[in-house]
């Protein structure tokens, strides 16, 4: 399963969370399309690493695999006692 280092959380009470969430995926879709713009300003490492890297480690959805690894991350973070919400709430916008 894949894991989910991070993603944007919006409140429940947020009343525009689906138009905040469009603007979110707009932003992501933009700056996916324009990479080659965004790696060439890296100073610290190769472009060429940047657009690799980028491109095949990097996945910016949230399908079905991503939630059930956060799932089972969730689970053992249950079992070896980690302090989390004991009920995981996924509410997709």
């Amino acid at each position: 399963l894949p894991f989910v280092f991070a993603f944007w959380l919006i409140r429940p009470k947020i009343n525009n969370a689906n138009e905040i969430a469009d603007i979110l995926r707009q932003l992501r879709d933009h700056n996916l399309e324009n990479l080659d713009d965004l790696v060439s300003t890296q100073s610290e490492v190769s472009p060429a690493f940047c657009r690799k890297y980028y491109r095949e480690h990097l996945f910016f959805d949230f399908g079905e695999r991503e939630k059930a690894g956060l799932r089972e991350f969730h689970h053992h973070c249950l079992l070896n006692k980690i302090d989390v919400a004991p009920d995981l709430q996924l509410n997709l916008v």
